[in-house]
């Protein structure tokens, strides 16, 4: 055990395990309070890149699931701090905008509001002096292939590229290799393999950003960073897919959570999200996480608006409407006018293909409903329109496993001959993908068309958005209200403008909660195709790193 201090108040915590972790389990579930509205923040994922930060006092904010607890640290932690009808006088002023108003542009105005918003901060003061501290050594690497992502599909794309002699090189964000299926004993046999051909596994690392001469990325040691150099002659981008925000009311209380998240909880840290739990999603995965939480001894519902194959789960066919209770969440109200108590919920109702380095490296995406909204256009053998890069599995649309592994098979072996290696033709593994592939078919005629849109339905994202507390982006406390106002009156559907005007995207998670429910939302509104409403600029670094890692690329 951890003796910490919480606000003061002393705790005893489990060592060792991420702080977000320790302190969801202590029972504590709200970091700090929104800017705007005051309300309670907590972890809503507990993955490496989770955008939540903890106030820890001598580092400042430091990231919850990548700091371990450790006798002495000293936590504060808030949720507002700012009483109720005080900020339903004051939000109304504070909608998505706001600071290009006259009354906040003005400098007695903005004393005001910036003295409101501080508030709601763990840490409202900023530190007369801070210790001089030694940047951190800088590494630099160089491969033939880079591989990003430990999953099935990183891990079955760099097995292939080392078998033809090529120098591997893989990253992955987290300390366990295996990605949204961790908990699955085939990643072992897997990463044996990879090992044996000679692949350098890098645990811990993330590609946080793309330059013209090089890949940036970072070896995590919370609250520090190495940075690291990488030059490879190919990439294969195998970064997965990720659960994205539902919109329902009051869809920002702690214990709203992605699905992958309350996973890892249970089976990676042995920490019960909570003792009943509401899975939400009409999909495969959904019904995964929920017989999976469920034979963990968690009450678990699942809670579905189409017809899904839940054999011995319990189920309820209705939409959310809202989240209930006040610093966490408390239970649901369903639309046949029911409601169901719940310590947690788990979103699963879409996996999202993570785009965020496929776009800085200017490949070009198209938009797919059903495999996951955004996707990066892609052949058979996972070649991208930029030379040289290469997609592999979840982070191209297939989400069917056979078929993801024999098309991340044929990513790797392009990727090496694109290095300069002699390989084996791919046609055979492309041959078996396509073979037992449904969805596949439509990215590769996007690819050669050089445009994809399929919408015909939000697969559940768009639970409640009428709701006056649907957020689209809780990071920044914009709502649907906010964003409607923004197309009806201003007439924009871009996104990339909204976001400007808004804020929309430019919180910690970067467009990575919110990017997805927010076009769809803006189309169904606006009238226009999610391809056309775009995505906002992603620009580098794709997870927040501190000043001073950048800092030490300078010796």
């Amino acid at each position: 055990m951890a003796s910490i201090k919480v606000n003061d108040k002393p705790l005893n915590v489990k060592d060792g395990l991420p702080l977000g972790v320790s302190l969801y389990e202590a029972g504590i579930y709200s970091y700090e309070g929104s800017f705007k509205l005051g309300r309670p923040r907590g972890p809503m994922s507990f993955e490496w890149w989770s955008p939540e930060r903890v106030y820890v006092e001598g580092y400042g904010p430091v990231s919850h699931s990548l700091m371990k607890c450790s006798d002495g640290l000293k936590i504060r932690v808030g949720s507002g701090g700012i009483k109720r009808p005080f900020i339903e006088a004051v939000s109304p002023f504070l909608k998505a905008g706001f600071q290009h108003g006259y009354f906040f542009r003005s400098k007695i105005g903005w004393k005001i509001t910036w003295s409101f918003m501080k508030r709601t901060l763990s840490h409202p003061e900023i530190p007369d002096k801070v210790e001089r501290k030694d940047l951190p050594n800088p590494m630099e690497v160089e491969t033939d292939v880079l591989v990003v992502g430990g999953g099935i599909s990183g891990l079955s794309a760099a097995i292939s590229a080392g078998k033809t002699g090529a120098k591997v090189v893989l990253l992955d964000g987290n300390e366990e290799i295996g990605g949204h299926l961790f908990y699955d004993e085939r990643l072992r046999n897997l990463e044996k393999e990879a090992e044996k051909f000679g692949v350098k596994i890098m645990r811990g690392t993330a590609l946080a950003a793309v330059f013209e001469d090089a890949f940036f990325a970072t070896q995590f040691r919370e609250p520090d960073a190495t940075p690291i150099l990488i030059r490879a002659k190919s990439i294969v981008i195998a970064t997965g897919a990720r659960e994205v925000l539902s919109v329902f009311g009051n869809n920002d209380l702690p214990g709203v959570m992605l699905g992958t998240s309350a996973l890892k909880l249970v089976k990676l840290y042995g920490v019960k999200p909570g003792r009943r739990g509401i899975v939400m999603g009409s999909n495969k995965w959904a019904v995964e996480i929920a017989r999976l939480l469920s034979s963990s001894g968690i009450d678990i519902t699942l809670v579905h608006d189409k017809e899904v194959n839940a054999e011995g789960i319990k189920t309820v066919k209705a939409r959310v409407l809202e989240a209930l209770g006040r610093e966490k969440v408390r239970g649901v109200k369903l639309d046949d006018g029911s409601t169901l108590e719940a310590d947690f919920i788990a979103l699963a109702n879409v996996r999202a293909p993570s785009i965020e380095i496929a776009a800085q490296l200017g490949v070009k995406i198209g938009f797919h409903m059903k495999l996951g909204g955004f996707v990066p256009l892609h052949g058979w053998a996972g070649e991208t329109s930029v030379n040289g890069v290469f997609i592999a599995g979840e982070a191209g649309g297939v989400d069917e496993e056979e078929a993801l592994i024999h098309f991340s098979r044929a990513a790797g072996i392009s990727a090496a001959k694109h290095a300069g290696f002699s390989a084996p033709d791919a046609e055979e593994e492309i041959a078996e993908g396509r073979r037992v592939s449904k969805n596949m078919e439509d990215v590769v005629e996007g690819y050669k068309k050089g445009e994809l849109c399929v919408f015909d339905d939000d697969l559940g994202l768009l639970q409640n958005p009428d709701h006056n507390r649907s957020f689209l982006c809780p990071c920044l406390d914009v709502t649907t209200s906010d964003v409607k106002r923004i197309v009806k009156e201003l007439g924009w559907t871009k996104m990339e403008k909204i976001k400007r005007y808004s804020g929309l995207g430019t919180g910690r998670c970067q467009g990575k909660y919110c990017l997805l429910s927010s076009v769809i939302y803006v189309s169904k509104i606006g009238k226009v195709r999610p391809v056309d409403v775009g995505t906002f600029r992603i620009r580098p670094p794709s997870v927040p790193i501190q000043l001073g890692v950048l800092g030490g690329m300078d010796r």
